[in-house]
């Protein structure tokens, strides 16, 4: 179990911890497992460890999550799959980006473009980058070796080509330059696109195996105007999906911030499993898509910051809907478990 989910730092249900693979077959179950994304920030934050340490040192790491397990497992039977976790960085500081970190927060990838003129030579140097030498890449498999991970590698997860995109403009320059040179961005798209295929095909021939679960998360789809997305980042993202999941991968698809308009692509992707925020119904993607297993559909701020009683009552709702739609569910708020989330809303969480 631990080499399946090796990748991710995720939590699955500890009384039935195969219920989340077989829900990913589309298995139903009356109980539907808990499946937890739960943020390096808000694991350090558990055990009073500082972030930044977190995401940099391996013995920090993995003592924070040894000790957070332990937590989850006594409170809330839930057990923390063994992974590293980058904070989702990976991909991003290929293009030279400078990771900041913060002791309470998420890291973030300092913007690498100054300007939409810097595209041409920045996808260049990306194109001409050797994997295996640029970025987290090195750390990630020094780090690696010292779990003891050197077998398959089930899982991966990446960033969507928006969110990838995000990470090397910064978010207000893409929002401005998708306005003033569009061509640019689409441009900066498909180095993207080439990037995310050489670093997933990198991982697999580096393990020895395809990589037959891959997980694109891209909350900043969201922040596209669903057109735009259409005209500048529908190729690209398409592409990858196509590059990396042909055949007998399964796919995820997690846009937690998209809205009903970003959805119909989303389901022209066709992912076995889709998360998306509550803004679109699970109506909706039953009618769109039939019957994807659905990871969600709580909203992270009722995790955060609602009473246990209403995040009880929410679960129950989110879980008589998706029977009454002949949904399979992996339940679990829309997107990451965010810092300053009580443990006790957890619990209320697995508690049913």
């Amino acid at each position: 179990m631990r080499s399946l989910i090796s990748m991710l730092g995720l939590c699955y249900s500890y009384r039935n911890p195969l219920d989340a693979l077989s829900s990913l077959v589309g298995i139903r179950h009356r109980a539907p497992p808990v499946v937890l994304d739960l943020s390096g920030a808000w694991l350090a934050e558990l055990v009073g460890e500082s972030g930044a340490s977190y995401y940099t040192d391996y013995r920090v790491q993995s003592d924070v999550r040894r000790r957070a397990e332990a937590i989850l497992l006594e409170s809330a039977g839930l057990k923390l799959a063994g992974g590293i976790d980058f904070g989702n960085m990976l991909a991003g500081s290929i293009f030279g980006g400078e990771v900041i970190l913060s002791d309470t927060g998420q890291p973030k990838l300092a913007p690498v473009l100054s300007s939409p003129d810097d595209v041409t030579k920045s996808a260049a140097r990306a194109d001409a980058l050797s994997i295996d030498k640029a970025g987290l890449t090195p750390r990630l498999f020094e780090w690696r070796r010292r779990l003891k991970l050197e077998q398959t590698v089930f899982v991966l997860r990446v960033p969507g080509v928006v969110t990838l995109a995000e990470q090397v403009c910064g978010a207000e320059n893409l929002q401005a330059w998708l306005s003033s040179r569009p061509g640019k961005i689409m441009d900066l798209a498909g180095a993207l696109r080439r990037t995310l295929i050489r670093l997933v095909q990198f991982v697999r021939c580096k393990t020895w195996t395809p990589t037959p679960f891959l997980i694109i998360d891209d909350p900043a789809m969201g922040t596209i105007d669903p057109e735009v997305f259409h005209e500048v980042f529908w190729r690209a993202t398409r592409s990858v999906v196509l590059a990396l999941t042909s055949g007998p991968f399964f796919r995820c698809y997690r846009a937690p911030g998209a809205n009903e308009s970003h959805f119909e692509y989303i389901a022209r992707l066709k992912p076995r499993v889709v998360q998306v925020g509550e803004s679109v119904g699970l109506e909706t993607v039953r009618s769109k898509m039939g019957k994807p297993v659905v990871w969600g559909h709580l909203p992270p701020s009722l995790l955060r910051d609602g009473k246990p009683d209403r995040i009880k009552s929410a679960a129950s709702g989110c879980i008589e809907k998706a029977r009454a739609l002949n949904l399979p569910l992996l339940l679990s708020p829309s997107g990451e478990v965010p810092p300053g989330t009580p443990l006790e809303n957890i619990v209320a969480l697995t508690i049913r």
